[in-house]
This record gives structure tokens, C-alpha cells and sequence, in this order.
């Protein structure tokens, strides 16, 4: 019988904003002159995904259409090449950019990998979440004598967990740590990671998510403490481990 694992040694880790993009690779036989352009020069999501990017249609200008999974689905489509050299934003800190506005060929596409980087939080204690809830709405009609009900929007919650608080280090202070989240308006990548890797790969949470609370516990005899609340944004991403 296999054993419950235990969370000692399971880590919270938080993105530093600077992901990484690997190298171009096109498929076809038009002209190839995209490249990924660097305005912010950095992944900022959480997960790591293929970009694929589609010429849609031949015109004045191309147009173009964007996959991050392989071509299945598309987040955007009929996007014109603005000019010469000049970025297009297609999200996380994904941008991209043609030597020409014009003369491509329809059905090429161009691919990279795109791979989000984080460092581990130090000194967290315990932690609590996600925790996962979906709302539920009655519709009751006079057709029918039972109660009937219909699933809302599904909320991930929050991520919860204290902090043995040291405010001169690096994944703490308000510079590059956890501090430094506080007043943003846009979202951050976290990584929770279980102790569960033996010889292979660990599982994991990833998610976005807002810094909500910030808390100190300031004892006059013992330990400096933050309680720290993360509420997430969007959809979590869970990855089994590999054995």
C-alpha cells in the first residue's frame, strides 16, 4: 500500500519574471523573418508553453494568429503586421516582430518555447490552498416539484502561508521578494511544489495570483513572522510528478 506523502519539504516558489524563450524554428516555405522581440525581454507567465504563430492571410498587410498549444486552439487571430521591426504584444511578455509587413506564405508558422523561471521562497512554514469552490444557483420553475440547480464560476481561492520573516533577504524584501508584489496590478506567477520526486520529477501547482495580505507577528520573545495571503487569478495548472 503506498504511503500518504508527507508535506514537509514541499516548496512555494514565486516567478521572477524573468522567463525564458527559446529559438525560433519555421515551418514552410515563405519568407522567414519573425523573431521574438525583447520591449520587457522576459516570459512573465507560469506555465511553460510552445508558442506557435500562424501567417493567416496574404495581404497588405499578412495577418497572423497565435496558438500556446500547438495549433489546437487559437487565443488570437487576425492580428496585421504593423510595420517593419515593430513588436507585437501577444501576452505574458510575449512579443514578436516581422522584417516585413508583406510577401509571406499562408499556413507557414513559426514556433519557441517559452519557459517560465522561479526561485524558492525562504523560511515558509506552513501552507494552505488552493482552495477550490464552485458556485451553485437555484432554478426553480413550476414545471418540475424537485429543487433544481444549475454550477456557476469555478474560484480557486487563495494561498495562504507564514513566513519566518527576514526583511534583508532577497526573496523577502520589497526589491525582488515577496514585498515587492504588494500594490501590483497585474498578476504574478507561483510554483507549489510537492516533496514527492523520489527519482524522478515533482508534481506541482502553478498559478497566478495577487499578494491580498500581508501580515507581521512580531513577538517581543521569539521569532519574526508574516502571514501571507495570495489570491489566485484564473485557473491553476496542476502537473503530475514522474516516478
Amino acid at each position: 500500500m503506498t504511503q500518504p506523502l508527507s508535506s514537509h519539504g514541499t516548496l512555494l516558489e514565486i516567478g521572477d519574471g524573468a522567463g525564458t524563450f527559446g529559438s525560433v524554428t519555421q515551418t514552410g516555405s515563405g519568407t522567414d523573418d519573425m523573431i521574438v522581440s525583447t520591449p520587457e525581454a522576459a516570459y512573465s507567465g507560469h506555465d511553460d508553453i510552445t508558442v506557435r504563430v500562424e501567417l493567416q492571410t496574404e495581404g497588405t498587410p499578412d495577418t497572423i494568429r497565435y496558438s500556446i498549444d500547438g495549433g489546437v486552439s487559437w487565443e488570437r487571430s487576425d492580428i496585421e503586421i504593423p510595420g517593419v521591426d515593430t513588436p507585437i504584444f501577444l501576452q505574458d511578455g510575449i512579443y514578436v516582430e516581422f522584417a516585413t509587413t508583406t510577401g509571406h506564405t499562408a499556413a507557414d508558422y513559426w514556433e519557441f518555447t517559452a519557459t517560465a523561471v522561479f526561485t524558492t521562497l525562504a523560511e515558509v512554514v506552513d501552507i494552505g490552498g488552493p482552495t477550490f469552490s464552485q458556485s451553485v444557483f437555484d432554478a426553480p420553475s413550476q414545471e418540475v416539484t424537485w429543487q433544481k440547480r444549475v454550477a456557476g464560476i469555478v474560484s480557486a481561492g487563495e494561498v495562504t502561508f507564514g513566513l519566518n520573516f527576514i526583511p534583508k533577504n532577497a526573496t523577502h524584501d520589497d526589491s525582488t521578494g515577496i514585498l515587492s508584489k504588494l500594490g501590483d496590478i497585474g498578476d504574478s506567477a507561483y510554483r507549489l511544489r510537492f516533496n514527492d520526486a523520489g527519482t524522478g520529477t515533482k508534481s506541482e501547482w502553478r498559478f497566478s495570483g495577487f499578494l491580498t495580505g500581508f501580515e507581521h507577528d512580531l513577538p517581543v520573545d521569539g521569532i519574526a513572522m508574516a502571514n501571507v495571503t495570495i489570491t489566485i487569478n484564473g485557473q491553476p495548472s496542476f502537473t503530475k510528478g514522474s516516478s
